[in-house]
């Protein structure tokens, strides 16, 4: 459960300039750094770097550490029963500064958005999408595009913490847990955020695993039959994965 925060505890901390205010000392202020995220030069935590909670083994990370490397090869199992035949999606990851289309990714009117990763997935061997991760001013989010007009999503809000939830045109979002550890396919995997995600039109509900540097790496639909889990990481050159986007920008 989210803590109680005594702010007049937090303000003189902030006003206390002989701290580290990247070593916070209590969980307190942790949360609050979050919470409180404009005092720290805006969206994005301005170092991106890991708050630990002393006394812990849970980090509390950037939402935006929360995408997959580029320079990786991911292969999933899709064991999802609505796509029946359809078993094996594989995910080339790289980094292009722009969307297909060689615009820059705009949220909420708001162009001063960076892509973090972008990512080509091939459902058996045909590619079919290209994700960009995109460090905006409300979370991570993702710019799907496939044909025309990219879908939009936010992945992950800044300020995410347990019970923080969210809807979109899509459907609707929780973070469950944080902090969270999980073995899939024998890859252990630590300071996950478990994400509820109900879709509206097809009323699939399910639950997320997303990892920092991987993204999702399982997921499992609340009929607990159907489910999608990374088995395999492969390094590879990312322009090996620029390029890949490219003919699929140009084939689009």
């Amino acid at each position: 459960m989210p803590v109680e925060i005594d702010y007049e505890k937090w303000d003189a901390f902030l006003a206390d300039d002989s701290k580290n205010k990247n070593d916070s000392e209590t969980k307190e202020h942790v949360i609050a750094i979050i919470q409180y995220d404009e005092e720290f030069g805006g969206y994005g935590h301005e170092t991106l770097e890991t708050l630990q909670v002393e006394g812990s083994e849970s980090k509390i990370l950037s939402v935006y550490e929360y995408v997959p490397i580029p320079g990786n090869k991911y292969t999933y199992n899709n064991n999802y029963a609505f796509e029946e035949g359809y078993d094996i999606q594989t995910v080339w990851v790289g980094r292009i500064n722009t969307l297909l289309d060689g615009s820059y990714p705009k949220v909420n009117n708001d162009f001063n958005n960076e892509i973090l990763a972008s990512a080509i997935t091939y459902l058996n061997e045909k590619p079919i999408l290209v994700t960009s991760y995109v460090k905006a001013k409300e979370g991570l989010t993702k710019f799907y595009e496939a044909y025309g007009v990219p879908d939009i999503q936010l992945d992950l809000p800044y300020d995410y913490e347990v019970g923080k939830n969210w809807q979109d045109v899509f459907g609707r979002y929780e973070i469950i847990e944080t902090g969270a550890s999980v073995t899939v396919s024998g890859m252990y995997f630590e300071n996950c955020i478990v994400k509820y995600s109900y879709f509206t039109e097809s009323g699939f509900a399910m639950y997320e695993y997303i990892c920092p540097g991987y993204s999702l790496v399982y997921s499992q639909y609340a009929n607990e039959t159907d489910y999608f889990e990374l088995i395999n990481i492969e390094k590879i050159d990312p322009d090996k994965a620029n390029s890949l986007i490219k003919e699929f920008a140009v084939k689009k």
